[in-house]
Parts: structure tokens; C-alpha cells; sequence
């Protein structure tokens, strides 16, 4: 199995810089989404990140190949919706996780 961190920005409104969104449904959404891909045991963890410059929510993800965390993704009610969320898709090569 690989791993992947998958990086969800919101989009900005009032230009505040801490991840202020109108899309709560959204949000709330895509954590269902992520709890049930969890269940699958294609999320190994996932939450928000209060960082100063801008909020967003990071979610390592432990799938096959690269094709497949595309397809995850690609599902997310908060990517599928197209309403300005940005994100990356990133290896994790030499992940090390405790048993």
C-alpha cells in the first residue's frame, strides 16, 4: 500500500486569510465522505489545520496507487461540487506509522 497527503484549501471569502467559508455544508460533507472512506481503511487519518496563513484540512490517505487516491478524491463532495476548493495530492514515500 502507498500513502498520500490530500490537502483541502477552502476558498477565501473576506479576504481574512483563516479559511473563512460559506460552504458549511460542504465541509461537513466532505468529513462524512472522509469518515466512511476511514471505515473503508482508505483514510488512515484526517482532520483541520489551524495554520495562521490560511485553514485547511489534511488527510493521509493509504491506497494503492496514485490512479485510485485520484478516484477518492474525485468523489469528495467538496471537489465534486466545484465551488473553489483547491487541493493537492502528494506521495508519501517513506511514511512510517505506528502498529
Amino acid at each position: 500500500m502507498n500513502h498520500f497527503i490530500y490537502k483541502l484549501v477552502p476558498p477565501m471569502t473576506g479576504g481574512s486569510g483563516a479559511g473563512d467559508t460559506d460552504d458549511g455544508e460542504l465541509i461537513a460533507a466532505h468529513d462524512a465522505y472522509l469518515r466512511d472512506q476511514m471505515a473503508k481503511g482508505n483514510v488512515v487519518a484526517f482532520g483541520s489545520v489551524a495554520d495562521p496563513n490560511g485553514s485547511y484540512s489534511l488527510a493521509i490517505l493509504r491506497l494503492d496507487n496514485e490512479e485510485d487516491a485520484g478516484l477518492v478524491l474525485a468523489a469528495d463532495p467538496a471537489l465534486s461540487a466545484d465551488a473553489g476548493f483547491e487541493y493537492d495530492l502528494l506521495s508519501m514515500p517513506d511514511l512510517t506509522v505506528a502498529d
